[in-house]
C-alpha cells in the first residue's frame, strides 16, 4: 500500500513524463534517498528516457532526468558527460589535514542556510577535503560558506572523478534457498532463528524498504540492510552445488 510520501513522488515524477513530452525539452526530480529511487524505478516504464545521476558512479543519493526519446541518448554518456546534462554541481572544500570533519558537520552547515535537504547529494569526506554535490540553484550560497562548525574551510567548484568506488568485500557459498531469512543465516553466521528475529523485529531492510517477510525470495542485485550488522549485495547467483544447493556471491560494503 501506497502512503502519502510515495504517492507524492508518483505525481511529480507524472508531471515530469508530461512536462518532458509537451515542451520537449529535460525535466528532472531533486536528490532523492535510496528507497525513493527503488521505489520509483519500479514505476518507470521501460519506454521512458531517463536515468537517476547523483554525481559519481556510486551515489547513493541521486536525481532523476526525464528526456524525450529523440533529443539525446541518456544511457550512453558517462557519469562525467552527465554534468553537461544534469543541473548538478560538486562543489569541493579543502581544510587542514589534522582537523576531522564529518558528513553531519557539512550536512548540519548546510541546513543551517535554510537549504532543503533534497537539493543536496551525497556529501564524501575524505582527510582534508570533502565533496558536497548539490542542485545548481543553490551552489553560490554552499560555496560561500567559510565556516564548517567552528573551523575554516575554502570551497570551490570541484570534480568528482577522482572518488572512488564503494568496495565490497565478496563472499562466496552455499544456500538451500534465496529465501531472506537462508540469506541472513548464510550472511551473519547465525541461526535461522535468530535471524527470523531480526527480521520481524523490523531491523533489516532489502533495496532499502523494511520488510517482516522471512520467507521473502531475494533477486540477484538485492541490497540487504540490517541494522547493527552492516549493508550487503547480492552479487550473484551462480548455479547449483552437487547437493543442489544454491551457490551465491554476496558482497559486504566495506
Amino acid at each position: 500500500m501506497q502512503n502519502d510520501g510515495d504517492k507524492l513522488l508518483l505525481a511529480r515524477l507524472n508531471d515530469c513524463f508530461y512536462l518532458c513530452k509537451k515542451h520537449s525539452s529535460p525535466k528532472f526530480l531533486h536528490f532523492l534517498n535510496e528507497a525513493e529511487v527503488a521505489f520509483l524505478s519500479k514505476h518507470i516504464p521501460k519506454s521512458e528516457n531517463c536515468v537517476f545521476f547523483g554525481g559519481y558512479a556510486d551515489a547513493q543519493r541521486k536525481a532523476l532526468g526525464v528526456f524525450t526519446n529523440t533529443n539525446i541518448d541518456i544511457y550512453n554518456k558517462s557519469n562525467e558527460e552527465l554534468f553537461d546534462y544534469f543541473p548538478i554541481c560538486a562543489i569541493r572544500f579543502m581544510f587542514k589535514d589534522k582537523i576531522s570533519l564529518s558528513h553531519r558537520d557539512f550536512l548540519g552547515s548546510i541546513m543551517a542556510l535554510g537549504i532543503k535537504r533534497e537539493a543536496v547529494g551525497d556529501i564524501v569526506v575524505s582527510e582534508g577535503s570533502a565533496i558536497v554535490f548539490c542542485l545548481e540553484g543553490v551552489t553560490k550560497a554552499i560555496t560561500e560558506l567559510s565556516k564548517i562548525g567552528k573551523v575554516g574551510v575554502r570551497a570551490e567548484k570541484g570534480i568528482s572523478f577522482a572518488i572512488k568506488s564503494i568496495e565490497l568485500d565478496v563472499q562466496d557459498g552455499t544456500i538451500s534457498s534465496n529465501r531472506l531469512d537462508c540469506l541472513l543465516s548464510f550472511l551473519l553466521k547465525k541461526s535461522r532463528t535468530a535471524v527470523k528475529d531480526l527480521i520481524i523485529s523490523g531491523r533489516v531492510r532489502v533495496d532499502y524498504n523494511e520488510t517482516c517477510s522471512i520467507s521473502r525470495l531475494i533477486e540477484k542485485g538485492s541490497v540487504i540492510s540490517v541494522r547493527g550488522y552492516g549493508k550487503f549485495k547480492i552479487v550473484s547467483y551462480n548455479g547449483y552445488s552437487k547437493k543442489g544447493k544454491i551457490r551465491v556471491s554476496v558482497g559486504r560494503y566495506i
